[in-house]
């Protein structure tokens, strides 16, 4: 019963209360004043702009072989020759699972170049020079470091 009387007096005292809002609000634009443009640079000429290259990355899967992993992008016999060419420096049969590996591909579909890591310090590397292609090993330099650590 007193819970009943405090609703009906909190209702009343809501509905006697005097309403303090403005009714007549006016509001005021602010005014918006134009920035002047800024130059753009030009455009470069058409002769310098490059075609854009595709680049495919991914790591070996299990049970992966060069064709598997290349085959969506180039034929078998552009395979074997990539396979050929890097075979003096490393043959590319031995493929490492979760070895990362990049292909770029001309826009016509052309590798023009392939890289894979073959392991912590050293990449295949086998780039398109006018019709055939070459390949080098880079071997990423490392410094041995001796150090003292003390806890207490």
């Amino acid at each position: 019963m007193a819970l009943r009387r405090l609703r009906l007096l909190a209702a009343l005292a809501v509905l006697l209360l005097p309403i303090r809002f403005p009714l007549d609000v006016s509001y005021q634009a602010a005014s918006i004043v134009p920035l002047p443009a800024l130059p753009l640079p030009p455009l470069p000429p058409v002769s310098t702009v490059q075609r854009s290259l595709k680049v495919m990355s991914g790591t070996i899967a299990r049970n992966a072989t060069l064709e598997r992993v290349l085959g969506t992008s180039l034929n078998a016999r552009h395979i074997h020759y990539l396979v050929q060419t890097a075979r003096p420096l490393y043959d590319l049969a031995q493929l490492s699972v979760g070895h990362p590996f990049d292909v770029t591909l001309e826009p016509d579909g052309v590798m023009a170049a392939f890289s894979y890591g073959i392991d912590e310090l050293r990449t295949l590397h086998v780039k398109r020079n006018g019709d055939g292609l070459e390949a080098h090993v880079e071997t990423r330099a490392y410094v041995t470091r001796t150090e003292t650590v003390s806890g207490a």
